[in-house]
């Protein structure tokens, strides 16, 4: 599907949002936001803006980091009109205010994370502008600044029409690095990104299932790449998290992504931590590489990573627009393409016009090597407000207008090979970096010349300086203050005289070579040590390039603005060599501070890596260990709080069908008319058992009805579509298999209590609600309303309670690629035990021990005497009453209403009335203490108390079962050993003697 591009950024995105309003836009922050939401926000915000400015607004810098402040004020910008300025809260403030500067933005809209350094980047300015804070902060800014919250942007009426723009208006403003020590900026129109976005969808074919990841910071010009190719397209952004870049596989499988894009970095550091395994991304599509040089090796690795999709490299400057030339990967051919072991840069797009000159600006012969300049409708009218700048790096010919991209190339064919820079501006990690800025901003902070080099590897920079004024340690921290962490030089070395050749220039190979000698017996940075050690300290500051000094054993380094995901992998990388241990995302997430990384290194930092056995923090039952994250069930058991996927138990319990929970639960939103018809259907037919499984649940007829439901389960398993020994391990088979178990074990439950009740299973009319099918199989009979009632709500306040013991085996089961059947089955095997769902069915005879109201006071005081529970009080996890208790006393109150038999009732809320002074010791009611009262008054026996529990969690289990297979890890925790060594086996004592 092609679709036809709008004439200015944005339009898609609104024409999308009118006939797609609820398909997701934006994955960000754990939240799905829909185009209809993010349109209604960003028409909201837009609204004040052109409020603020009276008017369309020229540019509106938008301030913060991956977040939904952040790209939805892109969105604002765009809609009032304006061309949208990215700013990035986690430069130094020196930086983002000479962006703001030269910018002279209309309005800034700041996230949560920018906000407090806005009074700072205000102060001084001679033309503040409005400021619009859409999060729960309100700074305190200079007088005269408009500021405009929360609330006053929820209040907004949606701008209805958006203010018009241009094809040759600015679409967006982006600052790279400038050689005079400040920023430049590269002025992108609508008519540029038009062209580039149009020839690229003619290229990816982008539709609205297609999902894109979004690994870069807003200030990078790679991330309109994802943001606009998607939402032009009506596909949707996936913004990671940086931790979440140490493991993609996981997120990508999760959230289904089709189209990644990263600079080459990310796959390096993946390839050196072995995570680009065969087979290990198979859901993307499209993998694009840019920004910097892709090795060879790592097009090979992530080829084979991600195997149902094409690998293309892409080259291009800011002044380009994103990207300008593509090479797609071809396993057989791409190598022998390869100079210095690097993919080539491949064929130009279709409309731009390639020019290879000499230094004087002269055409190369065909093959040779020289300077690649680009003309083009993708091409930048030039500086922002720089005619000087815009005069060196522009030239006209032939009616073209030309930019000189600073990059070596020669033609091979129809492809375009680069072979590095030829001026001082490089690439790290991505971003393009003058290293004149670099030895500027050394200049100003004390010292008269400064030449910065690149090394001692790709990544890193170090400086040389004459006639410095400070310490090296001093102009390294001066620099951190001034610029982004990946352009602070790792190390400074003070010089004499600069070395210079025969045209009196810096020879900067000569100072390399004495740069050579000096880094083989001193490091300024830091004090000498042993050559065998290394401090957790230097570990920190070189994979986050800062200051030493700044490394202390309280820093909580994740907190800081140098602080990324390559840092972070950087970390991991130098922990794995430094001490031999395998670290992972979440232990590295969690020493959050110098002293926590300590205290897991054992203080003893060795260069060589060395088998290791870290001792053991046991944590009996795993209590408190969260073992990983969810977004199926929250409880706060101090308050008394369970939500399902963010949803009260008080609104579900009283207001929604089991049916739309369990919708709820498995597909993470409650269903509309349309598909709680197709999911009623799913059910209807998964209610269809088996004959044999039928046979199975006659022959246990006087069996405990857990223990033939133990066997039912398995069994269903050999007759349906998961049977063990199938191939799909898809996560639509298991979802599929898992509705059908939900379906099923109501069924099965109802039958065995009909074959030992005397009478024959049958099957219900599918017209049934899934409470009204389950009572007439059960009971043989039409059920009353009041009947129907509890059991939908006693499924609902059932459906799941997050890590319980029964929904932790699940996982673990599922952890092990088992079926969806062989996962339920020891989730039910776990919730028949007595200490958890087995509890249900002792609770029941509470009311015969306790005999009359009376009783109760007696009851429970000799019961606390002799040191025994109270059966239906207490849970591990609240430690006030169970926010469940409340809805099925209430339809509690109901049958006994109806039967005329409120004896039971009255039973126990006389234990619960002398159960209270306990509460402030957690012994509240829990959701047992009512549930079997209302199976007697239903006629049922007391056994099938659990199975009744069984049902409702089933939906629960199924969700948790799911959730681990989008996001599989194999869970296997450690068992200290603590037995004896060394013994003899008696046989082999006896031989030698």
């Amino acid at each position: 599907m092609t679709t036809v591009l709008a004439p200015t950024l944005g339009t898609g995105f609104r024409r999308h949002a009118a006939d797609a309003p609820d398909r997701p836009a934006l994955v960000v922050g754990g939240r799905i936001l829909s185009y209809g939401e993010c349109d209604d926000i960003a028409r909201r915000w837009a609204t004040r803006l052109v409020d603020a400015v009276g008017g369309r607004a020229a540019r509106v810098g938008v301030f913060g980091y991956r977040s939904e402040t952040s790209y939805l004020g892109v969105l604002a910008a765009l809609r009032a009109g304006a061309g949208f300025v990215p700013m990035n809260p986690r430069f130094p403030v020196e930086r983002t205010r000479a962006m703001m500067r030269q910018a002279q933005l209309d309005a800034v809209i700041a996230d949560d994370t920018a906000v407090e350094q806005l009074p700072e980047l205000l102060a001084g300015l001679a033309r503040p502008p409005a400021v619009l804070v859409p999060g729960s902060s309100r700074p305190e800014l200079p007088a005269g600044v408009r500021i405009m919250t929360g609330p006053d942007l929820a209040s907004a009426v949606p701008l209805a029409v958006p203010m018009t723009a241009r094809p040759d208006d600015l679409a967006y403003l982006l600052f790279t690095s400038g050689s005079a020590g400040t920023p430049k900026g590269v002025p992108i129109t609508h008519r540029n990104v038009g062209a580039f976005l149009s020839h690229n969808q003619q290229r990816y074919r982008i539709e609205p299932a297609d999902r894109f990841s979004q690994t870069f910071d807003q200030t990078f010009d790679l991330s309109v790449f994802d943001l606009f190719m998607a939402w032009e397209h009506g596909a949707a952004v996936c913004a990671m998290d940086p931790i979440e870049l140490i493991s993609p596989s996981r997120y990508l499988e999760r959230n289904q992504v089709t189209v990644w894009f990263s600079v080459p970095s990310v796959a390096a550091v993946l390839r050196k931590r072995d995570a680009l395994r065969p087979g290990a991304m198979p859901t993307l599509r499209w993998s694009l590489f840019c920004g910097e040089p892709l090795p060879r090796a790592t097009a090979e690795e992530w080829q084979a990573a991600a195997p149902n999709s094409v690998v293309e490299n892409l080259y291009g400057p800011t002044e380009l627009t994103i990207a300008c030339a593509v090479h797609r990967w071809d396993p057989a051919a791409s190598p022998g393409l390869c100079v210095h072991d690097n993919v080539p840069i491949g064929q130009l797009y279709p409309g731009l016009h390639p020019l290879v000159v000499d230094e004087a600006l002269q055409p190369v012969g065909d093959g040779a090597a020289g300077e690649l300049c680009v003309a083009g409708p993708q091409v930048t009218p030039g500086y922002w407000r720089a005619p000087e700048l815009t005069a060196e790096r522009f030239f006209d010919r032939d009616g073209q207008r030309y930019y000189r991209t600073g990059d070596l190339v020669r033609r091979d064919g129809a492809e375009y090979i680069c072979l590095g820079r030829n001026d001082q501006q490089v690439k790290v990690g991505g971003h393009r970096i003058e290293l004149g800025e670099i030895e500027a901003v050394l200049r100003q902070s004390g010292t008269v010349e400064a030449v910065c080099l690149v090394g001692p590897d790709e990544n890193t920079f170090t400086a040389v300086v004459s006639g410095a004024t400070r310490t090296p340690a001093q102009l390294i921290e001066a620099a951190g203050a001034q610029l982004p962490a990946y352009m602070v030089p790792r190390s400074v070395y003070p010089i004499v005289q600069m070395p210079l050749n025969s045209n009196g220039k810096v020879d900067r190979h000569a100072l390399r070579d004495w740069l050579r000698q000096q880094e083989t017996h001193q490091v300024y940075e830091s004090t000498a040590r042993e050559e065998s050690m290394i401090s957790v300290e230097e570990l920190v500051a070189t994979s986050l390039d800062i200051p030493l000094a700044q490394v202390t054993d309280t820093l909580e380094y994740q907190s800081i603005r140098q602080w990324d995901s390559l840092g972070h992998i950087a970390l991991m990388v130098a922990l794995e060599n430094a001490y031999g241990w395998q670290t992972d995302d979440g232990l590295t997430l969690n020493l959050r501070s110098v002293a926590a990384i300590k205290e897991f290194a054992g203080h003893k930092p060795r260069r060589a890596a060395v088998a290791a056995s870290p001792e053991m923090t046991v944590r009996r039952g795993l209590e408190g260990v969260a073992f990983d994250r969810t977004e199926i069930t929250h409880i706060n058991g101090g308050a008394g709080v369970l939500e399902y996927r963010g949803y009260s138990i008080n609104d579900l319990a009283e207001q929604a069908s089991y049916e739309d929970v369990a919708h709820l639960l498995v597909y993470g939103e409650l269903p509309d008319t349309a598909a709680r018809d197709a999911f009623g259907k799913e059910l209807a037919s998964g209610r269809a058992v088996p004959q044999p499984v039928l046979d199975v649940l006659r022959s246990l007829r006087h069996a405990h009805p857990m223990d033939a439901l133990l066997a039912a389960v398995p069994t269903l398993q050999a007759y349906g579509p998961a049977r063990i020994g199938g191939e799909d391990e898809s996560y639509e088979h298991a979802r599929s298999v898992g509705i059908g178990l939900i379906a099923a074990v109501p069924m099965l439950v109802a039958a065995h209590h009909a074959y030992r009740s005397g009478r024959e299973f049958v099957a219900p009319p599918e017209n049934l609600s899934h409470a009204e099918a389950f009572l007439t199989v059960l009971l043989g009979t039409e059920p009353t309303p009041t009947a129907v009632r509890f059991i939908n709500k006693g499924f609902v306040v059932h459906a799941d309670h997050s890590s319980n013991a029964s929904a932790f085996v699940a996982r673990v089961v599922t952890g092990c690629r088992a079926s969806m059947n062989a996962s339920l089955t020891a989730a039910i095997a776990a919730f028949a035990g007595s200490v958890h769902g087995g509890a249900a069915e002792r609770a029941v005879s509470l009311v015969d021990q306790v005999g009359v109201p009376e009783n109760a006071e007696r009851y429970v005081a000799e019961t606390r005497r002799r040191n025994e529970p109270v059966m239906g009080f207490g849970h591990r996890v609240y430690r006030t009453e169970d926010p469940r208790v409340r809805h099925l006393r209430a339809t509690v109150l109901e049958l006994s209403r109806e039967r005329g038999d409120d004896l039971g009732l009255r039973i126990l809320d006389a234990v619960a009335a002398a159960m209270a002074p306990y509460r402030r010791h957690g012994l509240a009611p829990n959701v047992d203490l009512y549930s079997g009262l209302a199976y007697r008054l239903l006629d049922l026996p007391d056994d099938v108390a659990v199975p009744m529990f069984v049902i409702g969690r089933t939906a629960g289990w199924v969700a948790q079962a799911l959730e681990q297979h989008a996001n599989n890890v194999l869970i296997r925790p450690l068992l200290e050993y603590v037995g004896p060594h060394g013994r003899t086996y008696p046989g082999a004592q006896r031989s030698n003697e």
